[in-house]
């Protein structure tokens, strides 16, 4: 703006000079009238130009970086990371689009060259294609550090793991299967299988967002090829990935704090017919039967809900609505869950316009607040990584300002993630000073280390044998080992649900058929002398079962662990139980924003506006702040 005021000044100073000077006036026809006319054209603004160079050592060192882009030429480093012109050309598009398609202000006026316009924001920057230029460094400068950081990241040990080298050398062998997923044989950092599934198919994503070539060329003109598009896709998603990890490994322990949305259970019971009594008395029935159980509880709940409710929305999780604000539930639930009076473990039997509800009230709880967390591990990953930038050798491409996509249409959609998206196997020897009751876990644990396994992978989180085993110690049977109610009693408090038990084997292998994870209980046999708990983890293509196996000398002894390959009639002669699970719970069907791909939905007019999942909540406040970091 300064240096256009300037240039007005300059031009009344030359016209004033010229008038005084009597040359004014151009010669020309002289008119019937007599009188001397003198030619006029319309006045014009002058155009900005770009500023001075400045500082060699920021982004003011050149006044315009528009040039002729050397693709290969490095420009800036993090670490072993090198920042190439086509990538630079890349980040610096998709920032201003970003920008642009998000409707930021202020903002520059699109149809003129960035490099010719102030940017008014309080950065080093002078204009805003230098602006755009720093942030678009940034960026990779995050990504970069995120990226350099994960090379040396390891995950944190359960205290108490303490394998013995000798045995696992003797007993583990490198080919075997379960190596993979056995854990602490590697605990450094490792690319999340969903997060490396989406990278591979980076390459479909691109051709539904118009084209590998033509969004090359849209981003960075003749600079930018394929290639180059996929790269930036695969450092983007790889930053994220292990931006997601190191967030969930730096969590803090939950704590349920007041607020002002609450959290219910419920079971959801249409009258047939239209017979409200019937309906009404059903519903008294089962919440009678549920206070007289064995045990009285928010997790009893949980199964009744899994059971019998007609909301297939959140049956599934066991009828579970969490933070839901005044007003978004039907009236009479709404009336009910946001009276004063209310206390956590309250329940009553409720008729609304859909049906007859039976309301287990959890609390008044806000939702866990995590502003910060992922904030926090990039900071840290940029200081300890720092960026060096050659400013001098910067040159972009003079291109149109894109607006066709974002960072945001490449990153992962971070929905329905699973941080342990495999069980993993849990040696009972590796703890050997763990205890479980009255007995020691690497001598009468494989029960409580194959719940271990089952509840990892079903909850995302390291429930290690030691954990488990101070939590539960009071289902050790001395000289028996793990008392089987334990797999019953225990889920639905951890938050999956049991479909049944059952001694058939016809129907464990049509369970195994269609994916369904199967623990079991062998008598001595194959397993063990005395008894052995297993995990039936997957039936393969060649018709042969996967198995999770916590007693190491099982690997040496048994040949079939080597390929991970046993065949039925290796598990059934003395298999004596099987508890077969419901699919691990990974969407909510209620949710808006992960529910969709369930085909399921709440019952029209439960919700009287949108729901988004407590797992969804935490997925969107990382999200955001890995995308909006530098806004």
């Amino acid at each position: 703006m300064f240096r256009t005021k300037l240039f007005r000044r300059l031009l009344c100073l030359v016209l004033a000079c010229m008038l005084l000077g009597g040359c004014a006036l151009i010669p020309g026809e002289v008119p019937e009238t007599g009188e001397t006319t003198v030619p006029t054209t319309e006045a014009t603004e002058p155009q900005p130009t770009a500023p001075p160079d400045g500082d060699p050592a920021n982004i003011t060192a050149k006044g315009s970086y528009f040039g002729t882009v050397d693709p290969a030429a490095g420009v800036a480093r993090v670490g072993d990371a090198v920042l190439t012109g086509d990538i630079l050309q890349l980040y610096y598009s998709l920032t201003v689009s970003r920008w642009r398609s998000g409707g930021n202000q202020p903002a520059p006026d699109w149809d003129l060259p960035l490099d010719v316009q102030e940017c008014p924001l309080d950065t080093e920057a002078l204009t805003w294609q230098q602006f755009f230029l720093q942030r678009a460094l940034d960026t990779w400068h995050m990504h970069a550090a995120l990226t350099q950081h994960s090379a040396t990241a390891q995950m944190k040990m359960d205290p108490g793991y303490l394998p013995n080298a000798e045995n696992h050398e003797k007993y583990m062998k490198d080919f075997m299967p379960v190596m993979d997923i056995l854990y602490g044989q590697d605990p450094s950092y490792q690319l999340n299988e969903l997060n490396a599934a989406f990278i591979e198919a980076v390459p479909d994503l691109l051709e539904e967002l118009g084209g590998a070539d033509s969004l090359a060329a849209t981003l960075g003109g003749s600079t930018v090829t394929e290639e180059s598009l996929l790269a930036l896709a695969e450092q983007l998603n790889e930053a994220y990935a292990y931006y997601i990890w190191a967030r969930w490994q730096a969590l803090p322990e939950e704590e349920q704090l007041e607020g002002d949305t609450v959290t219910f259970r419920h079971v959801l019971l249409i009258p047939e017919d239209g017979d409200w009594e019937a309906c009404e008395k059903q519903a008294e029935q089962l919440l009678t039967s549920y206070l007289q159980g064995r045990m009285v509880d928010e997790a009893r709940f949980a199964v009744v809900a899994n059971q019998n409710s007609a909301d297939e929305g959140t049956k599934l999780n066991g009828g579970l609505y969490e933070y839901v604000a005044q007003g978004q539930m039907t009236q009479a639930l709404d009336a009910w869950l946001f009276d004063p009076a209310r206390t956590a473990g309250e329940t009553e039997v409720i008729r609304s316009d859909l049906g007859v509800h039976i309301v287990y009230f959890c609390g008044k709880f806000a939702a866990p607040d995590r502003a910060g967390l992922g904030s926090e591990l990039i900071a840290a990953a940029m200081e300890q990584f720092p960026m060096t930038v050659k400013y001098s050798g910067i040159r972009l491409e003079d291109l149109e300002p894109a607006e066709s996509i974002t960072f945001a249409d490449l990153l992962y959609p971070d929905i329905a993630h699973e941080y342990i998206p495999d069980i993993p196997v849990y040696l009972q020897q590796d703890f050997p000073n763990a205890r479980f009751g009255h007995s020691m876990l690497a001598t009468s644990g494989c029960g409580i280390t194959t719940l271990s396994m089952l509840a990892t992978y079903m909850t995302d989180t390291w429930l290690t044998p030691p954990v488990m085993a101070e939590r539960y110690g009071r289902y050790n049977v001395p000289g028996a080992g793990t008392d089987a109610a334990i797999f019953i009693d225990t889920a639905p408090e951890l938050g999956y649900f049991l479909e049944g038990i059952y001694f058939n084997w016809p129907v464990v292998k049509e369970a195994l058929d269609q994916g369904r994870i199967t623990s079991c209980l062998q008598r001595p046999g194959l397993f063990t002398f005395r008894g052995h708990y297993l995990i039936m983890a997957e039936n393969n293509p060649d018709g042969t079962i996967s198995l999770r196996d916590s007693n190491i000398f099982n690997y040496s002894i048994i040949p079939y662990h080597d390929d991970d390959r046993f065949t039925w009639d290796q598990i059934k002669p003395n298999g004596v139980m099987y508890w077969i699970w419901q699919d691990k719970i990974t969407r909510i069907p209620a949710c808006g924003r992960c529910g969709g791909e369930t085909g399921l939905t709440a019952p029209e007019g439960l919700l009287q506006s949108g729901y988004t999942c407590g797992k969804c909540l935490d997925a969107l406040a990382r999200y955001g702040e890995f995308l909006n970091y530098f806004e």
